[in-house]
Parts: C-alpha cells; structure tokens; sequence
C-alpha cells in the first residue's frame, strides 16, 4: 500500500502480500520509504506517528545521515546501519552512492563511453550489495516483533533489497517480490522526471537521458544482477539468508507466526 506523503518519497506498507502458502502479511507492522526529511510537515509527522514505529532504520551512508538527517521524531529510536559501510570484507570495496553519483552529473556533459562505465559501477553496485551485513538490524528487529519503517535516500536501490529479503524469507513468490521491487517507478516518478528534466536541461544529450534511465528506473535487470551474485555463492536465496545472516528456518518461522495472518 502507497502513501501520499509530502516530505517523504516512496512511502509504503508491505502489509497485503500474499505468501506461497496462502498467507498474507499483516497491514502495519513492515514500512518501507524514502529519507523522512528533517522539515516534514505536520501533516506527514501524524500519519507516521499513526503507525506506532518501534524503530526507524536508516540505510544511508553515516556521512549522508549526517549531512542530512531524518526528521527527529524524539521518542522513536533511530539507527544508521549504512548499506555500504559495513560489508562483508569478502565483497570487495564498497560501491558508490547512487544520490552523490546523480548530484555529480548535474551540468556535465559525458561522453556515451563514460555513461556506460557509469551504468555498469552501477551494476556492480547490485552484485556487491547483498553481501552487506548493514541489512541485519532490521532482520534483529523482526526477531523482536517490532514495527518498523527502513529507508535510504529514495527507498529504491537499499531499501528495495532489504523489502525484497524480506518478502523472500516470507514466502512471498519471486514474481511478487520483483514486482514489489518495480513498484518504486510509481513511488519516485514525480523526483525522477524532475530529475530528468534537470539532466536534459544541463546537457541537451539524448544518450545522457537514456544512460540516466538505468539508473534512476527500477528494473528487472537490477534483480536478476543481484540475484545471479546470491546464486553463485550461496546456490539459492534461502541458503543466502541462512548463511550470511543466520536466518534459519526457527527465524523465520517465527517472524511468520508474527508478521503473517491468514488471508480474509
């Protein structure tokens, strides 16, 4: 479920889904979003506060938390566990930060050769990216039964992978999880035209539009890039989860037992 909210993009519920044995998730435990900003209005601070948040967890780099901080709610706890500062050191060096990237190519004109280069440290990104251990406090969280919202900077790349474990650890079927993953085009469509529009105001370049695309559009080639990395290491997403996170299967049983109801 999508919500309009002004000060914060891609504002959701995972609350509907339905699982691969006839389950669904319930409404209003599990939200996903772009940043909360630091000036939200009041309006956005009540429907937030409405949905009684027992943690808020930032997967921006600290530098980015820092420099722009998320709205102080007070009384809701908030952690920084940033994606792409606390990898498996077996995953190589970190990959770059999609919002500086965007912010960088304001106003330059690149040639087509340094826009593919572009789109595949682009792509490397998703290879890299699960193997993170910045995902975990909000698998500890689940443990602990609680309602929690997780974000980065536009709820898209980050935030995308961690809802996208979390359905998987559910049972939800891949085609839905994907499809979940996609459906960050409908939450950011109004950023990523303004952004496009910056882009093509600045360069006047038909192919800086196209490259562009690839990286501010989710796509199903991100998922299957992401997917292939977790395959070739782990064989499957389940042992993924186990392995790299110790989620076994008494875990994940019993955030089911928590998060899911029976379908109505």
């Amino acid at each position: 479920m999508f919500y309009q909210a002004e000060g914060i993009t891609n504002l959701r519920d995972l609350g509907g889904m339905k699982t691969k044995d006839g389950r669904v998730i319930k409404s209003g435990l599990l939200f996903r979003s772009g940043q909360p900003s630091a000036e939200l209005p009041e309006q956005t601070v009540s429907l937030l506060r409405g949905f009684h948040l027992d943690l808020i967890v930032d997967l921006r780099d600290s530098r980015s938390a820092k420099e722009h901080p998320d709205y102080d709610f007070g009384d809701i706890p908030y952690l920084n566990s940033p994606i792409f500062e606390i990898m498996d050191p077996n995953s190589g060096v970190n990959p770059i930060d999609i919002k500086r990237v965007e912010d960088s190519l304001v106003g330059k004109r690149l040639s087509v050769r340094e826009y593919r280069e572009l789109v595949a440290e682009f792509l490397e990104m998703y290879r890299r990216m699960p193997f993170s251990l910045g995902f975990n406090p909000v698998f500890e969280a689940m443990d602990q039964h609680k309602t929690v919202l997780f974000h980065c900077q536009g709820g898209k790349d980050r935030t995308g992978l961690m809802s996208f474990f979390i359905l998987s650890a559910f049972g939800v079927s891949k085609r839905r999880a994907v499809r979940d993953y996609l459906d960050s085009n409908k939450g950011r469509k109004a950023r990523n035209l303004w952004r496009l529009r910056i882009i093509w105001r600045e360069t006047h370049q038909p192919h800086a539009i196209h490259f562009m695309k690839k990286i501010l559009v989710t796509n199903r080639k991100n998922i299957r890039v992401m997917v292939k990395a977790i395959n070739e290491k782990y064989g499957s997403i389940n042992n993924y989860l186990e392995k790299q996170f110790g989620i076994t299967k008494e875990r994940i049983a019993d955030w089911k037992a928590f998060y899911l109801e029976a379908a109505k």
